[in-house]
C-alpha cells in the first residue's frame, strides 16, 4: 500500500492473492478467487496447518432440517450460521469450524458443498489433508442428511448427519 509521502496522500491498493499464496490470517492458503469482490467477499482461505479434530457429527440437531441447503460459493457462512442457531452444541462439525480463531480471526466457518470442492481442487497445495478421509460440508440435503466429500477421488455423497466425519474451517475475505 501507498500511504503519505512528501505531505501527500498516495493511492491506495489491496494486495492481490494467487491460488495456494497464505492468505491475511497467515494460517490459511488461498483455494479460491471470484475475480472481483462479491457479497461475500473476493477470496476464500481454508485452514492450513490444521491439525483434524476428528471425525464429528454434522451438528446437535441431526434428525431436523435447519435450512442449510446453499451448495454454491459464497453461502458456507450463512449455512453454518442456520446450522449453529438451530443447535450451538459444542465438538460437532459447524462448531468446530466456528470456534476455530486461527490468526485471530473469528469468521470462520463449515464450508458449502462446492467451497469444498474448490479445496479438493487445491489439495495440492496443503500438507494436512487426510486424504483417505471424508469431510463434511455445510450443505445440508435433508432433515437427516448433508453432503460430505471423499478427499480420494472428490466424490460428493450424501451422508447421515449422525455419521463423524473431519471437517476443515475456511473463511472469506476481499
Amino acid at each position: 500500500m501507498s500511504g503519505i509521502q512528501n505531505g501527500l496522500i498516495g493511492s491506495m491498493t489491496k494486495k492481490t492473492y494467487a491460488i495456494g499464496d497464505i492468505g491475511p490470517s497467515g494460517v490459511g492458503k488461498v483455494i479460491y478467487d471470484a475475480g472481483s469482490v462479491q457479497s461475500w467477499g473476493r477470496y476464500i482461505e481454508a485452514a492450513e496447518p490444521y491439525t483434524d479434530a476428528g471425525q464429528r457429527v454434522w451438528s446437535g440437531q441431526q434428525f431436523v432440517s435447519c435450512g442449510a441447503s446453499g451448495t454454491a460459493i459464497g453461502t458456507g457462512k450463512s449455512n453454518t450460521a442456520a446450522i449453529i442457531a438451530q443447535s450451538n452444541t459444542a465438538n460437532c462439525a459447524a462448531t468446530i469450524c466456528t470456534a476455530f480463531n486461527g490468526g485471530g480471526f473469528t469468521d470462520w466457518f463449515l464450508p458449502s458443498r462446492d467451497e469444498m470442492t474448490q479445496w479438493y481442487n487445491q489439495k495440492s497445495y496443503f500438507t494436512s489433508v487426510n486424504t483417505g478421509r471424508e469431510y463434511w460440508t455445510s450443505s445440508e440435503t435433508a432433515s437427516d442428511g448433508g453432503y460430505a466429500i471423499y478427499m480420494v477421488t472428490g466424490g460428493i455423497s450424501v451422508k447421515s448427519k449422525s455419521s463423524g466425519y473431519l471437517s476443515r474451517p475456511m473463511r472469506y475475505f476481499s
